[in-house]
């Protein structure tokens, strides 16, 4: 009975966690296109070029972390799934549109 207490809180909390990366990586995707499009009408392609390659860095951290967490609890599949369906790669074809 305790074991069974101890892996519904593990299971709440794991996907307590898992949103939380989830936003995180939402939170880093809409401040690249908001960053890339302040930084192109200042025509400062240094600084959009920078900025984009330190958050790209942060979103590739943010799934390899996601990933490992999943790949860790792959019995886990009702939560690891639910999780999976969220994630939507960022395209960055998407967020660098030349004119």
């Amino acid at each position: 009975m305790k074991n069974d207490k101890k892996k519904k809180y593990l299971k709440k909390s794991l996907k307590f966690r898992l949103e939380g990366i989830l936003e995180i990586s939402k939170e880093v995707n809409s401040t690249m296109s908001v960053v890339y499009s302040y930084c192109k009408n200042r025509n400062d392609s240094e600084t959009v070029d920078n900025i984009l390659h330190m958050l790209k860095s942060v979103v590739e951290k943010t799934d390899e972390i996601s990933f490992n967490i999943c790949q860790i609890l792959d019995d886990n599949t009702e939560i690891v799934s639910d999780f999976i369906s969220k994630i939507t790669p960022l395209n960055y074809d998407e967020v660098i549109v030349d004119d």
